[in-house]
């Protein structure tokens, strides 16, 4: 799928994807102008939810969660709930708290269009310590 070998690349130890594009087939839907729509939405919110999330602890293991976020049309985060748990749930509530700060600062970034109003970040402690 196209979003998710976009995700896949994502730096700094946060992934994005749209729930809908998770769930979709290759249907062959999503197409060029769609995928840069996409990946620069992505960009935006991995750059604005980034400096906001630390985890100190992890120590050699890797750690992954996944965040699922429901965001207005203006970029107020509505919900941020863990639907994936890493197993640490100081690990797991570093990712919510993160999203939630960026949420509050008016600092997550509006969707471009309602398809991109309900998404899963994913954390990956591996990428946060530079591994």
């Amino acid at each position: 799928m196209v979003f998710q070998r976009y995700a896949d690349r994502l730096r700094n130890g946060i992934q994005l994807e749209t729930v809908q594009a998770r769930q979709q087939d290759n249907s062959g839907s999503d197409g060029p102008d769609e995928n840069l729509l996409f990946n620069a939405y992505a960009e935006q919110v991995m750059l604005a939810v980034r400096p906001n999330w630390g985890f100190a602890s992890a120590g050699r293991v890797n750690l992954s969660c996944v965040v699922r976020v429901k965001v207005d049309m203006q970029g107020k985060v509505l919900q941020a709930e863990i639907s994936q748990s890493s197993g640490n749930s100081q690990y797991d509530a570093s990712a919510v708290n993160a999203v939630v700060r960026t949420g509050q600062a008016g600092e997550f970034p509006p969707p471009p269009s309602a398809e991109y109003s309900d998404l899963d970040l994913v954390f990956t402690s591996d990428e946060l310590m530079g591994r």
